[in-house]
């Protein structure tokens, strides 16, 4: 779950910075270290550390970001989806 721990947190202060939710990891910064976790080179301290920097630097993405929520349109859109998946 490292992997897609770091993932998420980058990919959430790409969003929160620029708006865009980068998909395709290769040209970014945590490449390398997404690919040598994937095949097990890490410690358990090194991945609490780098994920810990990772979630500071979302708080601080957070608290800078100028754009406030619609949460209507975010509720609608989570509803819409749920239903199209769990509906019998």
């Amino acid at each position: 779950y490292a992997v897609a721990h770091l993932r998420v947190l980058y990919q959430a202060e790409m969003l929160l910075m620029t708006g865009v939710l980068p998909i395709d990891m290769r040209d970014t910064p945590v490449y390398d270290v997404l690919r040598s976790w994937r095949t097990g080179a890490y410690t358990k301290g090194e991945v609490v550390d780098r994920c810990l920097n990772q979630q500071s630097r979302v708080e601080l993405a957070y608290m800078g970001c100028p754009q406030v929520p619609d949460i209507e349109k975010v509720n609608g859109w989570l509803l819409k989806a749920r239903q199209g998946y769990w509906i019998a």
